[in-house]
């Protein structure tokens, strides 16, 4: 079911006793705070793991303007960048690397082809079920500060969140990948002698 940044609003905002909201310009308390919280908070809980649905790959631009110090190449960054995990050459090398603002500076040259492995924002479309109760459940906390005005609420929602919503997620995540084999021990490899 995809869901858009008001509904996810709307489902916090409801599970703490306060009025759902149609967008975030509604002139209420409700939609001028989740206007104000929805983008940083969702940047935030998307670049404190390194959530496998949100990864993303891209060939860098090499740029004509050089670094003073450290490195001789500029490479320039994607827009959509979140937090960057590493640089590879094609053939999956990691390179060593410095970041600079919005380019990392590196000794690669423009006849190599490099690659970024980073965190992107995607649109809520694509998240999966475990994620959008990440963001809900945190927006609830927020929500419980900021509009109910209850510690007590917060507190425990924040609880929560950390303790038993953040690890499910994650190990959901975890597992959205080519099971790993694991090699034979030597004993089994006797074994089969």
């Amino acid at each position: 079911m995809s869901q858009s940044r008001f509904d996810i609003c709307t489902r916090a905002l409801q599970r703490i006793g306060a009025d759902a909201i149609s967008s975030f310009d509604d002139d209420t308390t409700e939609s001028d705070i989740a206007g104000r919280e929805y983008d940083p908070l969702v940047e935030t809980l998307l670049s404190e793991y390194r959530w496998r649905f949100a990864t993303k790959d891209v060939e860098l631009n090499h740029l004509t303007e050089a670094p003073n110090v450290g490195y001789d190449e500029y490479w320039q960054l994607p827009a959509d960048l979140l937090d960057l995990h590493g640089v590879f050459l094609a053939d999956s090398t990691a390179i060593q690397y410095e970041r600079r603002q919005d380019k990392i500076a590196t000794d690669y040259n423009e006849n190599n082809r490099l690659f970024a492995v980073y965190t992107a924002k995607f649109a809520e479309s694509y998240w999966p079920a475990y994620f959008v109760e990440v963001v809900t459940q945190a927006l609830e906390v927020v929500f419980a500060q900021a509009i109910a005005r209850d510690e007590k609420l917060s507190s425990a929602r924040r609880e929560h969140l950390e303790k038993v919503t953040k690890p499910m997620a994650r190990s959901r995540d975890s597992q959205q990948q080519t099971s790993r084999q694991f090699p034979a021990s030597r004993l089994v490899a006797i074994r089969s002698i």
